[in-house]
């Protein structure tokens, strides 16, 4: 809805700018305040503070332990690297669904081709490193939806809209 609401030009890298400076300075400094005080990845099980090396860090301060396969520096990031990665994508999902006049049918695609690709990845690596993608293609699904159907009284959507 953010993109939707900043239909002026520039909205796409102001929304880049927006998300970049929401979710990377406070990671930088739980990153370094892990590495610096040698707080344990975990807050139960053992108690042990494991060496972080460069590798490591470096992927936890920018964020792409999912392509670098390298563990998260404490075990609540694990879905900040996913949340950035969905923020990457998601102009790209708003143009397909919001400029197209068939923007339900395009989402609805995308998020069965999601699924479909999940389980043929599933079955050829026995991993799942993208399962989170049909949950983020039902919100645009979900968006695409909001604009052409109304299940429930106006009242009700007026509501949840003034929530946001």
């Amino acid at each position: 809805m953010s993109l939707s609401r900043d239909a002026a030009p520039g909205a796409i890298p102001r929304f880049f700018i927006r998300r970049v400076f929401r979710i990377y300075p406070l990671a930088m400094c739980v990153v370094i305040a892990a590495f610096l005080f040698r707080i344990p990845t975990k807050a139960w099980g053992t108690v042990l503070w494991v060496p972080i090396g460069t590798k490591q860090l470096l992927s936890n301060l920018l964020l792409i332990q999912n392509f670098t396969h390298v563990p998260s520096v404490l075990s609540q990031l694990w879905s900040l690297p996913l949340e950035v990665d969905m923020y990457v994508v998601l102009p790209v999902i708003f143009l397909a669904v919001n400029r197209n006049t068939r923007g339900f049918v395009v989402a609805f695609l995308l998020w069965v081709g999601a699924c479909s690709t999940i389980i043929l990845f599933y079955r050829a690596t026995g991993h799942l490193r993208i399962e989170f993608v049909p949950c983020f293609l039902a919100g645009a699904l979900a968006f695409r939806l909001r604009e052409t159907t109304r299940i429930f009284s106006p009242w009700l959507c007026r509501f949840a809209y003034q929530r946001d």
